[in-house]
């Protein structure tokens, strides 16, 4: 009957150390999710104009997701490595460009909420680029090896 008391109270232990942590967390999204959505005024329609900006986040998602995997295939040196190699450069491309668009439209919009987070993400694209940059001279050498 021990055995049982042991992972309960082990159990119980661990609970009163992370409810805090994840009350403090879930309380600090939708904090920052009303100021979002509240950002233009009382209607809501913050959120709205964040829409666009979502969908740019999500396709750099998934260009990150195809350059790691890339990157992966690279070093197992398989030779399939192009069949996620070029989509996602495509999908980081078209990202960034809609990333770089939203920016110009928050600047003529004065939208200081966007412009900032657009300038974040600005920043995260060309940090990506530049280490995949890192990893690109490793492909060149192995392509003149033969």
């Amino acid at each position: 009957m021990h055995f049982l008391v042991i992972p309960f109270k082990m159990e119980c232990s661990l609970g009163v150390y992370i409810m805090p942590f994840l009350i403090q967390k879930i309380l600090q999204a939708v904090v920052s999710a009303m100021f979002l959505a509240f950002s233009s005024g009382l209607s809501g329609k913050g959120a709205l104009l964040l829409w666009p900006l979502f969908g740019a986040v999500n396709q750099l998602l998934a260009a990150l997701a195809l350059l790691v995997i890339s990157h992966y295939l690279f070093s197992r040196s398989s030779r399939y490595f192009w069949v996620t190699l070029m989509p996602g450069l495509a999908v980081f491309s078209m990202s960034f460009w809609a990333i770089w668009s939203q920016c110009l439209l928050a600047i003529q919009s004065n939208n200081v909420v966007l412009l900032f987070l657009n300038g974040i993400l600005i920043m995260f694209s060309i940090m990506i680029a530049i280490e995949f940059l890192k990893f690109f001279p490793r492909l060149y050498y192995q392509f003149q090896k033969g």
